[in-house]
């Protein structure tokens, strides 16, 4: 099935040649994930996926903060990296 082909190479990052089989071709995958994207089906799929794991989990995203601040690390050493000042 496509979709499984397409759920490896975002699952795995791998590349559509590498998924690909003799029922598959990377060309046909790449095809139906467009026809996809155009139907929006990825979008219907990701709103399920967010909705069975809030049944199962709690997903509570009103909790959820994200912090973009970048520090220096307090023990950083050798391979740190130069420091941006």
């Amino acid at each position: 099935m496509v979709f499984d082909r397409l759920l490896q190479v975002v699952v795995f990052g791998c590349g559509y040649e590498r998924a690909a089989d003799s029922d598959w071709s990377a060309t046909t995958q790449r095809r139906r994930r467009d026809e996809w994207l155009v139907a929006r089906v990825m979008e219907a799929l990701r709103l399920l996926v967010l909705a069975a794991h809030d049944r199962m989990m709690g997903l509570e995203l009103g909790r959820l903060s994200a912090d973009g601040c970048i520090t220096e690390a307090p023990s950083g050493g050798e391979r740190a990296g130069k420091s941006p000042r």
